[in-house]
């Protein structure tokens, strides 16, 4: 295991960093890992960073090379069950906008939920297929969740 720091700026994580979250190049080196994983890192991110982050990786990951992160994903089932109540805390999502959906507008990125269709757009713009099914975590009341979050596992075309 290898752990790198970067003074990359986030609003709730690194408010003085350096580097825009968009704008930062992972410095490895291309098609040099076999597999990439994220965990608890996209449920603080806004959407154009996810998408940035997502290409990044997929610059690193060798041809049929894996992506494995965990995500909360907005999509008419989990969207339903925000509203209905039944997701459950910290995930209440009370701030919502196109960029990604958040729980106050004093801490905006401690828990976001982005928008399921953009993201899986991203993955195939980025040379990935998504390994169907995504795996629904139990922030939304899926009684199948493996774990808390969304998973998505992903793997590189070529």
């Amino acid at each position: 295991v290898r752990i790198d720091h970067f003074d990359v700026q986030h609003d709730e994580f690194n408010p003085t960093g350096t580097i825009s979250p968009t704008e930062f190049r992972i410095p490895y080196d291309e098609r040099s890992y076999d597999i990439v994983i994220c965990l608890g890192v996209f449920n603080h991110f806004r959407q154009k960073w996810a998408s940035h982050y997502i290409r990044e990786t997929s610059r690193l990951i060798k041809p049929k090379g894996y992506f494995f992160s965990t995500m909360i994903l907005l999509n008419s089932y989990s969207i339903a069950q925000i509203n209905a109540g039944n997701t459950e805390k910290p995930f209440k999502f009370a701030v919502r906008d196109t960029d990604g959906w958040s729980q106050s507008n004093d801490r905006p990125l401690l828990n976001v939920a982005l928008p399921e269709i953009p993201l899986r757009r991203t993955f195939i713009r980025s040379g990935y297929m998504i390994q169907e099914p995504i795996r629904y975590g139990q922030w939304c009341h899926n009684d199948l969740a493996l774990t808390g979050h969304d998973i998505v596992i992903a793997k590189k075309g070529w």
